[in-house]
């Protein structure tokens, strides 16, 4: 199965750039390669030969990034999402892809249409920063993370709903998802999604990964606060809109 082509070789290194660009910062990008790691792979082994290349960008990212973190939120977070990782894997072999995609799609967009209500002043909203909206948006994460690693635009959301700035949203973000995909690492062992030869291949890219890391840091820098606000909105819309 990692007898790959050439070309097949090329798009598999475009994409370790990619998730490595994605954990030093820049908004969205992680997102595309979800669709395209199964385009190379089928559908369920590209999630266990993503999350060990996920892992080592995070390692990279907390290093740069971990004195930002915001460890009140995320101690807040963490329950709820253990919650939801325990029942995304329980229901890996049950749920319709298609309805989780959607399930999915529909949270991000609710969060996308609270926080323009909110910034706007269209609707008041009273306890945004409670408990409750933690554990909804924590379940969230967990089963969308471990059923397509895809729980970025939705974690994004809410760390802005939340008030972090650009440099917070993303050291919390770097801690959350290193803790978070380590702890999903023996299941995915257990369901036979990561094997030694995945792992040997997720080696191979670990250097485009750290490149891809480093080449993020230094773009993120370039972008304002605002603008990245919108650019992590925009990219959420998006990729929920295309798991409708």
């Amino acid at each position: 199965m990692f007898e790959l082509e050439s070309g097949v070789w090329v798009l598999a290194i475009l994409l370790a750039l990619l998730v490595g660009s994605a954990k030093g910062g820049v908004p969205g990008v992680g997102f595309l390669v979800v669709p395209l790691m199964a385009g190379i792979f089928p559908a369920k082994t590209s999630t266990g030969v993503l999350l060990p290349m996920l892992l080592m960008a995070d390692v990279f990212a907390v290093w740069y990034y971990s004195r930002h973190a915001d460890w009140t939120l995320l101690k807040k977070l963490f329950p709820s999402t253990i919650i939801g990782i325990f029942v995304g894997a329980a229901v890996m072999h049950r749920v319709d892809d298609g309805q989780l995609r959607t399930l999915i799609g529909v949270i991000v967009l609710l969060m996308i249409a609270l926080m323009l209500s909110k910034e706007k002043g269209w609707l008041k909203v009273p306890g945004i920063k409670g408990s409750q909206l933690a554990w909804l948006v924590g379940v969230g994460v967990g089963l969308s993370t471990m059923l397509a690693n895809a729980a970025g635009p939705l974690a994004s959301i809410y760390f802005l709903a939340m008030g972090l700035d650009k440099n917070r949203l993303i050291g919390t973000g770097a801690w959350f998802f290193l803790l978070i995909n380590a702890f999903k690492i023996p299941f995915s062992i257990g369901l036979g999604l990561i094997t030694l030869e995945s792992f040997v291949f997720n080696i191979k890219l670990l250097p485009v990964i750290v490149v891809g890391v480093f080449l993020g840091i230094l773009l993120v820098k370039k972008i304002s606060p605002k603008l990245f606000a919108r650019l992590v909105l925009f990219v959420a819309a998006i990729s929920a809109i295309r798991m409708l």
